[in-house]
């Protein structure tokens, strides 16, 4: 008689392909990075990298004559450092500031991919990477000219350097040591005080009152303590004024400064935002808690006392800025991953065919929307695109149409497999997200570009404003101000204008101003004579007039 003992069946181990996981990431960090323009958002931040280039002055950050110092301009410095390359290599130079981002992610997947192998055991870092890959707020943070970046770097390094001080006390104390400072420079003092308060927790469990735990901390006070205040000091030596708008208004970060404080109660904003932000890290780490497979451990302990303290300290903000939810990201990746094999199948299938219809639906609407943006078919959803933007221009190029060519197959190969698992879902969402990206930063980018980037403002203007402007304003001869930033800086980078100024009340500074309103309501005075005027946005919501200031006097 045949007898079956399911205390001898072998778990099967599953098969891994180290070589997916680095194509996957090489793919996923590069679009949105080059070839596209400087989007609203980053032309505050760009302006002031500009600035420090043409001052060689690492503390005087402003835009366009306006103190801006949210916080130590390290991010600003990485990235000017590496604009200087951009000659090199034949690319702009906010293309090469962005590069500071992308290094700023590896960084930032390299050590959560550590973290993951030291917390939960071998293969399971690859998961964690996955994980992130394939939340929309690491590909939002990933691929903008924004310092936010650095704290994510800074979070995930601690999480590292903690989980390697049980093993290498040195380097795990020389990478907590990194992850205090970058904090401090990339958010002020919320972040540092925070890691801090995590650094006090853990011995509370019993699992992490060790010897190495100890040294490695004694290691990290030594290597942060004495280099903490050495920027602010540097920064009140050589910029006072910046020092005290720093100090009065951002020291406290997300909490505002000594004298404008910005705390209100948000847990509802918080919990929608995080529902698209952390998806699906937050959905796996839901089934984990469930099955209690992480709760017992010192992984469970660490990554619990993590979320519980963020999640208190992000909902006093006044209005929480979706960004700074990457506070509770890299907790809930490692906790999601720790549950991956234990996933029935039947859940990992629901979870894959979830992914495959959410990215499938959207790649094949992308798709749709690519013929009927540029070849008008199918009709309807074409006059639907032309009212929704009515001002771009069809521009076919073979690139990018090669580049969604070839990584759709792979897509396909991909969620087609059988026998899935928990990893190969994880994998299956994460290769679904860089589809989307990849479709979306290849062929519509410059349909998206009509939309977001002031480049064909800039370039109106060049060619329909009247010569005498272009001239005075080019040469130097004359000055404009705006109450718009990204304005201001496309003019400097599109079209060489020089002496702005950011103002963003009329304070009749210059000879001209350029001034703009989403609502279409714009503070011109009565005998100001106009100069040029337009529209950009969906169905050109912005207005946006540039007129002469009748309080200047040309000389």
């Amino acid at each position: 008689m045949l007898t079956f003992d399911s205390k001898q069946q072998q778990t099967v181990k599953p098969v891994e392909y180290p070589w997916v996981l680095l194509l996957l990431a090489f793919v996923w960090l590069w679009p949105g990075v080059i070839h596209r323009d400087l989007w609203n958002l980053e032309s505050a931040l760009y302006s002031s990298i500009l600035h420090i280039q043409q001052t060689n002055n690492l503390f005087i950050s402003s835009h366009y004559g306006e103190t801006y110092i949210p916080n130590m301009p390290v991010y600003l410095w990485i990235a000017a450092a590496l604009q200087k390359l951009s000659a090199l290599f034949s690319m702009s130079g906010y293309t090469a500031a962005r590069l500071s981002t992308t290094l700023l992610t590896v960084l930032s997947l390299w050590a959560m991919g550590g973290a993951g192998r030291e917390l939960l055991g071998k293969y399971n870092g690859r998961s964690v990477v996955l994980i992130l890959i394939g939340c929309p707020g690491v590909l939002v943070i990933g691929h903008s000219l924004d310092s936010t970046i650095m704290l994510f770097s800074a979070f995930c390094s601690f999480i590292y350097g903690v989980a390697l001080s049980r093993r290498k006390t040195v380097f795990g104390g020389l990478l907590i040591g990194v992850s205090w400072l970058l904090a401090f420079w990339s958010g002020n003092l919320p972040p540092l005080f925070f890691l801090w308060l995590i650094t006090v927790l853990l011995p509370f469990s019993l699992q992490w009152r060790t010897r190495r735990y100890l040294r490695a901390i004694t290691l990290a006070l030594l290597i942060a303590l004495p280099l903490l205040p050495v920027l602010p000091l540097l920064l009140k030596h050589y910029n006072p004024i910046a020092f005290q708008v720093w100090f009065n208004h951002h020291i406290l970060g997300i909490f505002g400064g000594m004298s404008q404080h910005n705390i209100g109660f948000s847990p509802l904003k918080l919990l929608k935002d995080l529902l698209w932000f952390a998806l699906p890290a937050w959905l796996i780490a839901l089934w984990a808690i469930y099955r209690r497979k992480i709760l017992t451990n010192t992984t469970g302990w660490f990554c619990l006392t993590w979320l519980i303290t963020a999640s208190i300290i992000l909902i006093f903000q006044k209005d929480i800025d979706n960004r700074q939810l990457i506070w509770l990201l890299p907790p809930l990746a490692i906790i999601g991953a720790a549950s991956l094999d234990d996933i029935k199948r039947g859940v990992a299938a629901f979870f894959n065919w979830f992914g495959v219809m959410i990215f499938g639906f959207c790649a094949l609407f992308l798709w749709a929307m690519f013929f009927a943006i540029n070849y008008g078919v199918p009709y309807r959803l074409s006059e639907w695109a032309s009212r929704f933007n009515p001002y771009f221009s069809p521009d076919w190029n073979y690139f990018p149409m090669i580049l969604a060519l070839s990584f759709t197959p792979i897509w396909l190969w991909a969620v087609t497999r059988r026998h899935i698992r928990g990893r190969k879902a994880i994998t299956n969402w994460a290769a679904g997200m860089t589809l989307i990206w990849t479709i979306l930063l290849s062929l519509f980018l410059p349909w998206i570009e009509s939309l977001k980037s002031y480049r064909p403002i800039a370039q109106d203007i060049q060619h329909n404003a009247p010569d005498f402007l272009i001239n005075d304003l080019t040469q130097g001869k004359a000055c404009l101000d705006s109450d718009n930033i990204a304005l201001l800086t496309a003019l400097d980078e599109y079209v060489g204008v020089s002496q702005l100024f950011y103002t963003p009340t009329p304070n009749a500074q210059c000879h001209y101003r350029i001034t703009a309103s989403e609502q279409g309501v714009l503070d011109i005075p009565q005998n100001a004579q106009i100069l040029w005027h337009g529209t950009r946005g969906k169905r050109g919501r912005d207005t946006i007039v540039l007129f002469v200031n009748p309080n200047i006097i040309n000389k």
